[in-house]
């Protein structure tokens, strides 16, 4: 399959400019220089102000392939490059972290003490994979049962209203909706973010 994103830039020059990469992957400037500071994709970065960075044709391959692939969906965040995101914009404080635990859990209360991942990832708006990854990676707690994860409700809930979860390069829809679900009922009960209501 990566034969095909070789042959999709054989016109390109063997080491592309940040610019050359935006056209190719059809995404901002922004986007694209995020990428890149971030290390996601290799690269020479000269740190000048112009001509920064060079890419090798075959990481913009590779690059291209894996975002198909959608093995980047958990890297990239949704909406961080528009003023649309409010994950990223309108950070919890720590105290808001613990009511956001306590939260989740009353929210999921109905909800089975160890998920399936198709579970957990119907609860939270990702998908298997990425549920998967981050039971691999260690961030959320599970079972191995007959060949499939089963999740730990509690420490799925602790990680996304962990600072990391908050964190989350790329938010799903119903993370973000259950921020701000959160955040209305907060504010409802006279409570200000950052602040006290006299």
């Amino acid at each position: 399959m990566e034969q095909d994103y070789i042959a999709i830039l054989k016109d390109c020059p063997d080491w592309l400019s940040l610019e050359q990469f935006r056209a190719v992957a059809h995404i901002s400037k922004r986007k694209a220089k995020w990428l890149l500071e971030k290390g996601i994709i290799p690269c020479e970065d000269s740190g000048k102000q112009t001509r920064r960075f060079q890419i090798r044709r075959s990481d913009v391959a590779e690059f291209l392939r894996r975002r198909d692939a959608g093995e980047l969906n958990s890297i990239i965040p949704i909406g961080a490059f528009n003023s649309n995101n409010t994950l990223h914009t309108n950070p919890l404080l720590n105290t808001e972290l613990e009511e956001l635990f306590s939260f989740l859990m009353e929210e999921w209360a109905d909800e089975p003490d160890m998920l399936t991942a198709k579970q957990a990832a119907d609860l939270t708006g990702y998908n298997d994979t990425t549920v998967n990854n981050w039971v691999a990676d260690g961030k959320i707690q599970a079972v191995n049962y007959y060949g499939k994860n089963l999740v730990s409700k509690e420490s799925l809930v602790e990680y996304l209203a962990s600072p990391e979860g908050q964190r989350i390069v790329r938010p799903s829809q119903k993370h973000q909706e259950i921020i701000e679900s959160f955040k209305d009922r907060e504010q409802k009960s006279g409570m200000v973010f950052g602040f006290m209501t006299l």
